[in-house]
């Protein structure tokens, strides 16, 4: 059966809630399989560590609010303090990039860079783990990804998705599925927000 339903998910690799919805988007891609088609649009939550600190962020206050999450969602979250806070837009354009070589390898590549950050601690603004995580997605070739990853091609799509996100439409701020960041001047899709069409 071909896909008659297309969902677009709103998404950042070091979101603690869309982490978090991941039983949801298991559960829905088991339940309904090909008959959805999944896109994934890469908001970009915090450019760089520094970003996230003008912000308020600590690395004390991430491990305090994983400890929350993990009692809320019973997902499993490791609550040791990162070394450093760590901008999500180098794991955007990863999963960017995987994307390149199909559906299949970018939603691995995702999902693997969420357990890197979100259970095992490691760093998602550090190429060397990238290139290390790509190495473990089943169909990724990681020489092709290395070469894509600071080329113009994922470049140009992480910056459609930026401004796709920062596009909400009427339904998601009714729905308060809109936020608008600190630092911003617009508005953009919380994460995760799932648009069905």
């Amino acid at each position: 059966m071909s896909a008659h339903v297309q969902v677009t998910h709103y998404a950042d690799a070091a979101c603690p809630w869309d982490y978090s919805a991941e039983p949801v988007r298991i559960a829905l891609e088991e339940r309904y399989g090909d008959q959805l088609e999944w896109r994934t649009v890469q908001v970009g939550l915090h450019e760089s560590g520094e970003a996230m600190a003008r912000r308020g962020y600590t690395p004390a206050g991430l491990a305090r609010s994983y400890g929350i999450f993990q009692e809320r969602h019973r997902m499993p979250f490791c609550m040791e303090e990162r070394p450093r806070l760590a901008g999500t837009w180098p794991a955007a354009r990863a999963v960017k990039a995987a994307e390149l070589q199909g559906n299949a390898p970018g939603a691995g590549l995702l999902r693997r860079l969420r357990l890197a950050w979100f259970v095992e601690a490691r760093l998602p603004d550090d190429r060397n783990q990238l290139l290390g995580l790509a190495g473990e997605v089943e169909g990724l070739h990681v020489g092709r990804f290395a070469a894509d990853l600071d080329g113009r091609e994922v470049e140009a799509a992480f910056e459609r998705d930026m401004a796709e996100a920062r596009r909400p439409d009427s339904v998601a701020i009714a729905l308060e599925k809109a936020a608008q960041p600190l630092g911003e001047a617009r508005l953009r899709f919380t994460t995760p927000t799932y648009v069905f069409s």
